[in-house]
């Protein structure tokens, strides 16, 4: 849906001469040559910010920046493991989904690392032993998190000036899937240690190290107490009021931190940056699931409240639904709407 330009040349990622033709745009992709499919044979489609067609495969370019399709992915492979009609409990499941894709393919390297620190061999173990379920409560999300963080800084940031510090998020765990393959490869060698040249099983053991010691530091001596929503916490600000500076106005507009589940490059997406600690950055605002054959039946919840006024019982009551994945019905029918609780407000002129 919607227009893709058409470039005389460049891909629009890049400042280009605006005084000649050579870049401009000479049209829209053709809405009939737009990427399209139809009942297709596998009975689904599944899309989740990924390209649904091939650079190579599709005459027009359409976008350079899009999921790498983890979590694309992780929403086919649940869809294939459900054996029975997929029904609504079973979208719900798909739709806050924590599974990391990602983080399942690291783990593996973990276990032939040799370890004499029990506390940091413990460490390993729990992460060989996790689901790679980003949930809040989860100590096992804490500490993988906590190492990924510290893998990507001993891995690039030594050959890289800060400005282009990977990010951690699905381009960066597409790098790290590639150069995991060669444990000699080059990136893993830290340039400051110029009498040693290190190896994949050097860093990764470095990274682990330093990510219990993190969490010890942060989070207490207690592994099993760890929860990474108590570092993966989200904040609802104003975009104005709540944003002013003044303490007690953005007290009265904002709501948080409140600790959440998911992370990057999984079905239910909250975003952080490595780089700038595990703040949610973005999430799915709203989360909807329409039943096509009673609409009734469908869900829907999102991320605050119905209300704007910080004082009004509306303004954050979806906070806790929303972040514990839970949903609520989304009527569609008169009968269904006046048959549950409302308010009705009626707007009269004024002498009436």
């Amino acid at each position: 849906p919607g227009k893709v330009p058409v470039r005389a040349g460049g891909d629009g990622t890049i400042p280009v001469p605006g005084w000649n033709d050579d870049y401009i745009w000479t049209g829209f992709i053709p809405f009939e040559d737009a990427p399209r499919v139809f009942n297709p044979a596998q009975g689904y489609i599944v899309t989740a910010n990924n390209p649904q067609v091939l650079a190579e495969d599709f005459p027009y370019h359409i976008a350079r920046f899009q999921d790498q399709g983890q979590r694309a992915q992780r929403i086919t492979e649940l869809i294939l493991a459900d054996t029975d009609k997929i029904n609504l409990q079973d979208a719900q499941a798909i739709q806050t989904d924590n599974g990391s894709v990602s983080a399942l393919e690291v783990i593996p390297y973990l276990r032939q690392l040799s370890i004499d620190d029990p506390a940091i061999a413990a460490a390993r173990d729990r992460l060989v032993g996790w689901s790679g379920q980003m949930h809040q409560d989860s100590a096992e999300a804490a500490l993988y998190n906590m190492f990924w963080v510290r893998l990507l800084a001993n891995t690039y940031n030594d050959e890289l000036l800060p400005d282009y510090y990977p990010d951690g998020k699905d381009s960066t765990a597409d790098s790290m899937y590639f150069i995991l393959q060669d444990p000699a490869a080059g990136w893993w060698d830290d340039v400051r240690t110029a009498d040693v040249t290190e190896t994949r099983d050097d860093i990764l053991l470095r990274a682990l190290t330093e990510a219990h010691a993190e969490g010890v530091a942060t989070l207490g001596e207690d592994v099993n107490a760890w929860r990474w929503g108590d570092l993966h916490t989200i904040t609802f600000r104003s975009d104005t009021l709540g944003s002013s500076g003044i303490g007690f106005i953005e007290d009265l507009f904002n709501r948080g931190p409140y600790g959440v589940s998911g992370s990057e490059s999984v079905p239910q997406k909250t975003c952080w940056d490595v780089n700038n600690g595990f703040e949610v950055t973005c999430i799915p605002a709203l989360r909807q699931i329409v039943d096509l054959s009673n609409l009734d039946n469908s869900l829907v919840v999102h991320s605050v409240g119905q209300s704007g006024h910080p004082m009004h019982p509306r303004y954050d009551d979806l906070i806790e639904m929303w972040r514990n994945l839970q949903y609520h019905p989304s009527n569609w029918s008169r009968e269904a709407t006046e048959g549950g609780e409302h308010e009705v407000l009626v707007l009269e002129p004024v002498g009436n």
